[in-house]
């Protein structure tokens, strides 16, 4: 059981050194950077959701070169991802809603 912890762990790290690494050149190729705290926080939402789509990539027993195909792919688009939820939030939380509304009332019934 130990082994298992210490290599998911290490799959963790990989995950998350191969986010950062592509966070990084994500941050190269954006011209609209402003300062250094919005680059900051792009590199550290980019390291997040790259390091947690690669993992439930392996949780979802994808193979090891295409869960870190994944992460990498997640870590590039991880600004717009996030931008694309903020933009549509009101609509995001409508849908939740109708959700809950439909979830409480089958159970209800």
């Amino acid at each position: 059981m130990l082994h298992r912890i210490w290599e998911q762990i290490g799959d963790l790290a990989l995950f998350a050194m191969v986010s950062l690494i592509f966070g990084i050149i994500k941050l190269y190729t954006l011209p609209e950077l402003d300062g250094w705290k919005q680059a900051i926080s792009s590199l550290f939402v980019s390291i997040i959701i790259g390091t947690l789509a690669g993992a439930l990539a392996l949780q979802y027993q994808f193979g090891d070169y295409t869960a870190l195909s994944v992460s990498s792919v997640a870590s590039l688009l991880s600004r717009d991802i996030v931008l694309g939820i903020l933009k549509n939030r009101h609509q995001i939380g409508e849908l939740l809603k109708r959700a809950a509304f439909n979830l409480v009332e089958k159970f209800t019934k």
